[in-house]
């Protein structure tokens, strides 16, 4: 996302709407730590150790709530076969 131009995308955003950092778009995966490295809080570094630990968190809160749901199934990238029968089959019930 660094690489994609995420700091530039963040920056442009903020600006737009008068450095406002409460807009339910700058609330994603990544928005606030830019937006601590763009007011000066913290070194680029920092804020991409801080953009990767959080994010950690966020997934593993994630596959926690997941595991507690007996209607998931987990499914591997490459097993697409096995996934569009257990989408048929939801959809057919």
């Amino acid at each position: 996302m660094i690489q994609k131009g995420a700091v530039q995308e963040v920056r442009q955003v903020w600006r737009k709407n008068s450095f406002c950092r409460d807009l339910p778009g700058l609330a994603g995966i990544g928005c606030p730590e830019i937006l601590d490295y763009l007011e000066g809080k913290l070194g680029f570094e920092r804020c991409l150790q801080n953009w990767y630990r959080n994010t950690r968190k966020y997934a593993k809160r994630q596959l926690t709530w997941f595991r507690k749901e007996p209607d998931v199934h987990w499914v591997l990238p490459y097993q697409v076969l096995e996934a569009k029968e257990l989408i048929q089959d939801y959809l057919s019930s």
